[in-house]
């Protein structure tokens, strides 16, 4: 009866002696400074002794290395953006996969309302937008009020071209854009990618697990201004928060709120594509031939 249970322990022991110099110096690069450097405390005598004492035999020795295998993981999960509650997004790692995404669609969305109304639907200001990205190619978006589409606007790396279209006033312009407007271009404004990155070294706190659209997500939320845009220190109230595919681990949706001369607004974005596959053909400006060249 007692094979089994030792042949674990002599299999953990194992591991863990082939494995723990590895372990204690990735316990040591994620800790702060302070707690880095050795220190002496009164218990190191005692507990000496009670190493040398004889119930410290080999059997307990094991049991001691497996209990330290399994706190080393505890405070490795902590300090890598986990939790030993239940979290499964390592956010960290979050960040570092949006330098695997190359192009996505999205929807994107800005609202206002004065703050004594926030909830009466009908004084909501909104704006959507559709939008397609594409380091290759630049972007498209499509521009909608009230459920209308205002205007088209392109941004043409391979063309160095910016183009805009008003369908409602059956006009276009065309504009040359330079290397600086290439290199720094709107989208980077606009670039769900670069939020993700900002929300993961912020000061975030865990909003838990939640179903969005049928879809398990695991969100943060944090208070720090200009995580999605250039904030102002004006805002008040702000929160900014982020949901993860807990499958998948990419965003699922991405959103602000803050309250500013008397009006409360928010934005954001979801229903993301990540790495669709957009071609040439996605960024081609459609012009009907009775727009008038502004």
């Amino acid at each position: 009866m007692n094979e089994q249970p030792n042949d674990n322990l002599n299999q953990t022991y194992e591991v863990f002696h082939r494995n723990h110099n590895v372990l204690r110096q990735r316990l040591l690069d994620a800790l702060p400074e302070p707690a880095t450097e050795p220190k002496r405390v009164h218990s190191e005598i005692p507990m000496c002794r009670c190493l040398r004492g004889p119930l410290m035999n080999g059997r307990m020795m094991k049991l001691a290395a497996a209990a330290a295998i399994v706190l080393a993981v505890l405070i490795g999960i902590y300090f890598l953006g986990g939790s030993p509650t239940g979290t499964t997004i390592a956010w960290a790692q979050v960040a570092q996969r949006m330098d695997t995404i190359n192009d996505f669609t999205c929807r994107m969305t800005s609202w206002r309302v004065p703050a004594e109304t926030a909830g009466e639907a009908q004084t909501r200001e909104e704006m959507t937008m559709n939008f397609w990205y594409s380091d290759d190619y630049g972007f498209k978006m499509e521009q909608y009020a009230g459920g209308e589409l205002v205007m088209v606007e392109y941004f043409l790396r391979r063309t160095s071209e910016g183009v805009r279209i008003w369908p409602q006033k059956k006009a276009y312009v065309r504009m040359p854009l330079g290397e600086e407007q290439l290199a720094m271009g709107p989208a980077q404004k606009m670039d769900p990618r670069d939020w993700v990155r900002r929300f993961t070294t912020s000061n975030f706190a865990s909003l838990g697990k939640r179903k969005t659209d049928g879809i398990e997500t695991e969100g943060i939320e944090t208070k720090d201004l200009g995580v999605i845009r250039s904030a102002s220190s004006s805002y008040e109230d702000y929160a900014a928060r982020l949901w993860i595919d807990v499958q998948t681990q990419l965003p699922v949706s991405i959103e602000e709120t803050y309250t500013m001369n008397g009006m409360r607004s928010g934005g954001g974005a979801d229903r993301f594509e990540w790495n669709p596959g957009l071609t040439a053909t996605d960024f081609e400006p459609a012009i009907p031939d009775d727009y008038e060249s502004r």
